[in-house]
C-alpha cells in the first residue's frame, strides 16, 4: 500500500515538474522556431539586418536574464508613420494563453516617449497575410517590462504586433522583445462552470495596463455574460476584480475595485438592470496561481463571475 502511494506521488511530481516547465517555455523565441517574415518598419533603413541593433529581429530573440536595459530593442525606421507592423511566424500552429511585453526603453533618457504605447495583437492559422483576428488591444505602461496579458487560449502560427503609438517621440518608436506561453488551459464554457461551481475565471476582459479602461474586445466576453443574465431573470452576480501582487498593495485594491465597477457599468449599458450586478475589489488578496513567475501574475489578474445566492 505504501508503494503505491509512494508512485502515485511520484507520477504526481513529475507530471507538476512537466506542467510548470512547459507552461514556462518562451515560445516566442527563436530558439523554438519563431521569425519575423513580415514588417513595415525598421531601423536602420527599410531592409532586416538580423544581428544589428535595434532589428525586428529583436522581438523573437529570447534573451533571458540580466538587467532590463540589456534585452534587445527593435526601434522603427526614422520618421515612419504609424501603425507600425511586424509579423512573427511559429513553426506550427500553437495554443497561446500569456504574452509578456517589455517596454522599458535605454533610449527613453535621450529620446523622451519613445517607448511604444498602443498596441494591437492579432492572431491568424490561415497565412502571414490574411486570416487574421483581432485578440485584444491596450496601452503598454511607459518604460516598463514584464507587462503581462492573459488572452482566452487559442491556436495560432502567425501572430501580428501592430504599434499605434508611442509616447511622443516624433522619430522613433521601439518596443522591446516579446514573449508567449501556454499555461495548458483552453475555453471554457462559461455557464457550465458557473452551474457546476458558482463562479468562473473571465480572461476575456481586456484593460490597458494600470488603468480600469475597458478595450473593445471586451466585447464578445461581456456578451455572453449578458445572455446569461437575459437568459435567467432570476440570476445575479458578483462581479469580483483581482490583481497579483506587484506595486502598492492598497493602489491595487482600488484598480480592482475600478475594474469590477467597470464591467458591471457595461453590462448596464447593455440593457442589464444595475440591481442584478455588484462589484467588488479584492486587490492583490486572492491569488490563484504564484506571483513568482510570468504565467501565474498573469492568471491572477483578472475578473471572477460569482454567482450571487438569494438573501
Amino acid at each position: 500500500m505504501r508503494r503505491s502511494v509512494k508512485i502515485v506521488l511520484t507520477i504526481l511530481l513529475l507530471i507538476m515538474a512537466t506542467v510548470h516547465t512547459f507552461a514556462q517555455t518562451n515560445l516566442l523565441s527563436k530558439a523554438k522556431g519563431a521569425r519575423v517574415v513580415s514588417f513595415n518598419s525598421n531601423y536602420p533603413g527599410e531592409a532586416q539586418n538580423e544581428g544589428a541593433g535595434w532589428d525586428v529581429s529583436s522581438l523573437v530573440a529570447g534573451v533571458s536574464g540580466g538587467a532590463p536595459e540589456d534585452l534587445p530593442v527593435w526601434c522603427t525606421g526614422t520618421g515612419a508613420p504609424f501603425p507600425h507592423i511586424a509579423v512573427i511566424e511559429l513553426p506550427k500552429a500553437m495554443w497561446l494563453t500569456t504574452f509578456v511585453f517589455n517596454n522599458f526603453i535605454i533610449d527613453e533618457q535621450a529620446y523622451p516617449g519613445i517607448s511604444a504605447r498602443g498596441l494591437r495583437l492579432e492572431m491568424s492559422t490561415t497565412g502571414p497575410h490574411a486570416g487574421y483576428e483581432t485578440v485584444a488591444s491596450f496601452d503598454l505602461e511607459r518604460n516598463q517590462n514584464n507587462q503581462e496579458v492573459r488572452i482566452i487560449p487559442r491556436q495560432a502560427r502567425w501572430v501580428k504586433i501592430v504599434i499605434t503609438s508611442n509616447w511622443g517621440n516624433p522619430t522613433w518608436t521601439e518596443l522591446g522583445q516579446l514573449s508567449a506561453y501556454d499555461d495548458g488551459s483552453r475555453p471554457g464554457d462559461m455557464a457550465g462552470q458557473l452551474k457546476q461551481s458558482g463562479a468562473t475565471e473571465i480572461y476575456g476582459i481586456y484593460f490597458d495596463f494600470a488603468a480600469a479602461t475597458l478595450r473593445p474586445e471586451s466585447r464578445q466576453t461581456l456578451e455572453e455574460i449578458a445572455t446569461l443574465l437575459r437568459n435567467d431573470a432570476a440570476l445575479q452576480f458578483i462581479v469580483e476584480g483581482h490583481t497579483d501582487d506587484r506595486g502598492d498593495a492598497a493602489a491595487n485594491l482600488a484598480l480592482s475595485e475600478a475594474r469590477a465597477q467597470a464591467v458591471c457599468r457595461a453590462l448596464a449599458d447593455m440593457g442589464i438592470a444595475a440591481s442584478r450586478l455588484e462589484a467588488v475589489g479584492y486587490g492583490e488578496s486572492r491569488p490563484i496561481s504564484s506571483n513568482d513567475h510570468t504565467i501565474g501574475r498573469a492568471q491572477n489578474r483578472r475578473v471572477t463571475l460569482r454567482v450571487k445566492q438569494a438573501g
